[in-house]
């Protein structure tokens, strides 16, 4: 009886706000949500209308502030349009209306439990899906390639790398209609019994 009252719960959970869930509670985690408080990772919207969006590093394991940051949003459907940068933005996106946004920033904002670094509003090309990702900007000559951050002024070592709030570059952190992404984690079935246990 116990197993169905929880599960019945956790159903009940997951129908009433299926998009509400900071993906990735690990440190350094990068993503996109739909609040300021890194919880919503699903939006709904029209055919060219927008939705605005916060590029939000969680649980940083550094102090002080980001003297440094860099990565790329990408959507597979739109446009991510960059409103505000948290910082110098000494290279953001490149065209208009191109499907990634290139950030390399100096002199960024005070680390938090939740820091926000740029406010973005994507937008939706045609009806549908879309996928948005954090990935690593590409390698220039002015700039090495990469996704991380740095506490030293300047362009200066030690870096502490981003890691995707869905657990891989290649998976969405944030969706546009259809189902809210999940993060790829490894789960053992043990893990699994042990919710269980008495």
């Amino acid at each position: 009886m116990r197993y169905g009252v929880v599960m019945t719960l956790l159903v009940i959970g997951l129908a009433t706000n299926p998009a509400s869930a900071q993906i990735d509670p690990g440190p350094n985690g990068l993503g996109v949500y739909f609040d300021q408080d890194a919880t919503v990772v699903m939006a709904e919207i029209g055919a060219e209308e927008y939705v605005t969006g916060y590029l939000i590093v969680t649980n940083p394991t550094e102090a002080g502030s980001m003297m440094w940051w860099q990565c790329a949003v990408c959507m597979d459907n739109g446009y991510p349009l960059v409103m505000t940068v948290h910082g110098f933005n000494v290279l953001s996106g490149g065209m208009p209306f191109s499907p990634c946004a290139g950030f390399a920033v100096s002199d960024g904002p005070p680390i938090g439990g939740i820091t926000i670094l740029a406010e973005m509003d994507f937008l939706l090309q045609e009806a549908g899906i879309a996928n948005i990702t954090v990935v690593s900007l590409e390698e220039s000559e002015e700039l090495l390639g990469g996704m991380f951050y740095s506490t030293s002024p300047g362009y200066q070592d030690p870096v502490f790398p981003f890691h995707p709030s869905s657990g891989s570059e290649s998976l969405p952190v944030a969706r546009i209609n259809g189902e809210p992404p999940v993060a790829e984690v490894d789960v053992t079935w043990g893990s699994v019994k042990a919710l269980y246990r008495d």
